[in-house]
C-alpha cells in the first residue's frame, strides 16, 4: 500500500504535463480547444499560469472538457499548495525535548503534512535548531456524485481534482458535513497517531453522521465511502485536515464556489 513516502517519490519524478496523445480523442468533438491548448502547452513545458487561464472559463463544465479542465488545473495547483515555497508559512524553530507530533500539534499542522512540506522521511531524525515550515490550509473538499470526481477549492481557486474509482453512498447524503478525523492504516489495521508507522500508514477521511469514507482500499460490504487511488487518497488527506468543510454537489448544481 502506499503512503506518504510513496507522495515523496511521486513528487520527484512527476510532470503537470500529461502528454495529448494519452487522452481519449474519439471524444475529440466535445473537447474545447482551450483544453486541448493547455494540455499541448503544458506538454512542451509552458507556462503554467497560461495554462490555467486557457482552462478556467472551462471549470464549471459537466463533459469532457469540464473534466479535463479541472483535471489540468488540479494538476498544477496541488503540487503548489504543497509546496513549502508558498507564502504565509507558520515557521517553528526545533527545541530539546520536541518531537514531531508535539509540533504538528502545536502548529495546528497534521504531522505528515510537517513532514511533507519539510521534506522529513524519518519522524525522529530532528536537530535542535531546525526550523519547520508549516502551511495553514483552509481548503474545501467538494463531492460531485454525478461526475465521480472528489474536488478541493481554497476560496474560488481550484486546487485539486480527483477521479473516484468506487461509490457506495449511504440511503441520505446529507448536502453539507464535516470531516472528523483522519484515520490510519497499515496492511489492514488500524495505525494509531504516535505510532512510529502513523507516517508510512495510508490515511483515510471520515465525515460525520455517516461514517463515510473516502479511502484508498476497496469499501467493504456494508461501508459507505469513496475509493480513490491510493496517491490520491494520500494527497487529499494532506490537503484536507480534520474540522474543513465538505459540501457535496448535487447535479446541475455549480460546481464553483461563489
Amino acid at each position: 500500500m502506499k503512503s506518504i513516502f510513496s507522495i515523496f517519490a511521486a513528487a520527484a519524478c512527476f510532470s503537470p504535463c500529461q502528454s495529448p496523445a494519452a487522452l481519449n480523442y474519439s471524444l475529440w468533438p466535445r473537447r474545447p480547444d482551450e483544453v486541448t491548448r493547455a494540455f499541448e502547452l503544458l506538454n512542451k513545458g509552458g507556462d503554467n499560469q497560461e495554462a490555467l487561464k486557457l482552462v478556467e472559463p472551462h471549470l464549471k463544465g459537466y463533459g469532457i472538457g469540464g473534466r479535463e479542465a479541472r483535471k489540468i488545473a488540479g494538476r498544477i495547483n496541488a503540487g503548489k499548495y504543497l509546496s513549502g515555497c508558498r507564502s504565509g508559512m507558520g515557521v517553528y524553530t526545533v527545541k530539546s525535548g520536541d518531537n514531531l507530533f508535539r509540533i504538528a500539534d502545536r502548529m495546528k499542522c497534521p504531522v505528515d503534512l510537517l513532514m511533507y512540506v519539510n521534506g522529513i522521511l524519518e519522524p525522529s531524525a530532528l536537530k535542535i535548531g531546525q526550523k519547520l515550515k508549516a502551511p495553514a490550509l483552509s481548503c474545501r473538499m467538494e463531492i460531485r456524485p454525478d461526475t465521480n470526481e472528489i474536488l478541493v477549492w481554497d476560496g474560488p481557486v481550484l486546487v485539486a481534482c480527483y477521479p473516484v474509482l468506487q461509490v457506495r453512498l449511504p440511503q441520505a447524503l446529507p448536502a453539507e458535513e464535516r470531516v472528523l478525523t483522519r484515520e490510519a492504516f497499515l496492511d489492514g489495521q488500524p495505525v494509531v497517531r504516535n505510532s512510529p508507522d502513523y507516517a508510512s500508514a495510508d490515511k483515510e477521511l471520515v465525515l460525520a453522521e455517516s461514517r463515510m469514507r473516502i479511502a484508498s482500499r476497496s469499501l467493504p460490504s456494508g461501508d459507505v465511502g469513496f475509493q480513490l487511488s491510493a496517491a490520491d487518497a494520500n494527497e487529499l488527506s494532506l490537503l484536507i485536515v480534520p474540522g474543513n468543510k465538505v459540501t457535496v454537489v448535487r447535479e446541475g448544481e455549480d460546481v464553483s464556489p461563489k
